[in-house]
């Protein structure tokens, strides 16, 4: 089984998560990026690889306690 964060850069590596991790980067420190059309875990895992690539703090704002559950755990 993979190690954790070779799946980070296997994600890292997918044009669609660099393009969004390349304008998150670019964004200025507390404006908003939406990540829409992502399902399942990649929400996590993106913005995992943007704490990685950022070395700043993130805030993720989900709709509801469930989703913010989910993305949680």
């Amino acid at each position: 089984m993979p190690e954790p964060s070779s799946l980070l850069s296997i994600y890292r590596s997918d044009r669609r998560v660099a393009d969004f991790l390349r304008r998150w980067t670019a964004a200025a420190p507390g404006s908003p990026e939406a990540l829409s059309g992502a399902a399942g875990s990649l929400p996590a895992v993106v913005a995992a690889s943007a704490l990685l690539e950022l070395k700043r703090p993130l805030v993720v704002v989900r709709s509801d306690k469930e989703e913010a559950a989910y993305f949680f755990n």
